[in-house]
């Protein structure tokens, strides 16, 4: 960014984003959004509907992203 690479920096903050987000899901110790989830009366899939989600959400912004770029589209 600092040098005018705004691509770059989209994509790799996008990235770095997307992996924190990640291991923040899944701390065992520190966030507990696993235990949370199960601890409730909720089965195992809830949190595995809750992370499928977390992780469509994802990839549908990741590809939204580089399809708004004119050398990355298909029909160019």
């Amino acid at each position: 960014m600092a040098v005018g690479n705004t691509f770059g920096a989209t994509a790799l903050s996008s990235y770095g984003g997307f992996w924190i987000s990640f291991a923040i899901v899944l701390t065992p110790g520190g966030f507990n959004i696993v235990n949370t989830l199960e601890s409730n009366g909720k089965t195992v899939p809830q949190f595995l509907n809750s992370f499928g989600l977390f992780l469509m959400v994802s990839f549908e912004s990741f590809l939204h992203c580089f399809k708004s770029r004119k050398y990355f589209c298909a029909s160019h």
